[in-house]
């Protein structure tokens, strides 16, 4: 079966993660996956497509002047026909407005992730409201997390059509392999040996609560001067960020390090990785930490409870809360043996919980299950 994904794009984080693993598989199970991504002229973003083509999946990007470009609904419906596409799975609430739009008269089957709900702002809780109605119009729905699919049931949508599917990521690709090469890697942000490196990933939005992040980051650095923090990503609240980081004058131990493409070296430089998030569904890079061996504290915000088990396989702390963060962040530092027994067990859940493989043949059951539908 021909396979489109719809994706309005902001970089490369953790649902593009997803839709790369999905594609690229997919086509492995003798499908044909192509990845559109919607960009806005004045800041455009293809790093979704550029790594789509890197490994091997037909990606393109198409331009989006408006809230509302019907030239954008015509250009999507063109590429359903160009590419006899039975499939068209869509990734945000724009990808599913302007995906139903161009669809609607073509006989494609509609399939819709929710990667995430944030509610961030009033904005986006109105762009929400609405995506809730125009999934009533889909052949099947999926939420990467138990938490997500509460939300749209919310919209009366018959179960019938409602799954939930978590995330999963290429093992082959995310394994602790190499862990040696640790030095090597921090040298490009001059990472001394002998300093305790605390590791984070994700979009710069409020969100992922970095501002609790950088208050923690106050508390650790006060105890032990050798902990340095990295936060890896880009989004609007850089700038935010920074001020706050020179207001608490944490400034020469926390690494602002951007959008970075080789992430699995990356993650070798980590001693620690952290999530301080406000909201999540099921993040791919709490995933890829974990099958990093990677030690791993998080808050208890969507599934992430699923992912990791309180001092089983890492911490869980409150969200919105630094003085816990930093707690957990110490004992880490301080407790070696503990930090081996999570990164060593959190590999394990992964490897038996969250594998991309088992994520694509539940989404290839639902695609065969959808196409038979009349």
């Amino acid at each position: 079966m021909n396979i489109l994904h719809l994706r309005s794009s902001g970089g490369l984080f953790g649902a593009e993660g997803v839709i790369l693993n999905l594609a690229r598989e997919s086509n492995a199970l003798g499908n044909v996956n192509f990845i559109v991504c919607i960009n806005h002229p004045t800041n455009p973003h293809e790093e979704l497509v550029d790594e789509a083509n890197r490994i091997g999946v037909r990606a393109e990007s198409i331009l989006c002047s408006g809230r509302i470009d019907f030239n954008t609904i015509a250009v999507i419906g063109k590429l359903l026909i160009k590419y006899d596409i039975q499939i068209l799975h869509c990734h945000d609430y724009k990808a599913n407005f302007f995906g139903l739009l161009a669809s609607l008269f073509l006989g494609v089957k509609r399939v819709s992730t929710n990667h995430l709900w944030t509610s961030e702002t009033a904005r986006l809780r109105f762009y929400e409201f609405i995506d809730g109605w125009v999934l009533k119009f889909f052949h099947h729905v999926v939420a990467v997390s138990e938490k997500i699919l509460h939300q749209i049931r919310r919209f009366h949508l018959s179960s019938r059509k409602l799954s939930v599917i978590h995330n999963g990521i290429n093992l082959a690709k995310y394994n602790p392999l190499g862990l040696d090469d640790r030095n090597e890697a921090r040298q490009k942000f001059n990472i001394k040996p002998d300093q305790v490196l605390i590791g984070t990933v994700g979009r710069l939005s409020v969100q992922k609560g970095y501002n609790y992040l950088l208050e923690a980051a106050k508390i650790v650095i006060t105890r032990n001067p050798k902990v340095m923090f990295m936060i890896v990503g880009d989004g609007d609240q850089r700038q935010a960020l920074e001020v706050q980081a020179k207001e608490l004058g944490v400034t020469q131990n926390v690494i602002f390090a951007g959008i970075q493409t080789d992430m699995v070296r990356l993650y070798r430089a980590f001693d620690i990785f952290v999530m301080s998030s406000i909201a999540e569904g099921m993040p791919l890079v709490l995933l890829e930490a974990m099958a990093m061996q990677k030690p791993v504290i998080a808050t208890d915000v969507g599934d992430i409870s699923e992912v990791v088990k309180n001092r089983e396989t890492g911490f869980i702390v409150p969200s919105r809360n630094a003085g816990e963060l930093a707690q957990a962040i110490v004992t880490l530092v301080n407790d070696k043996e503990k930090a081996a027994y999570f990164a060593v067990y959190g590999r394990v859940a992964v490897e038996e919980k969250f594998s991309s493989n088992v994520m694509v043949k539940r989404y290839q059951q639902i695609y065969e299950a959808v196409l038979q539908k009349r």
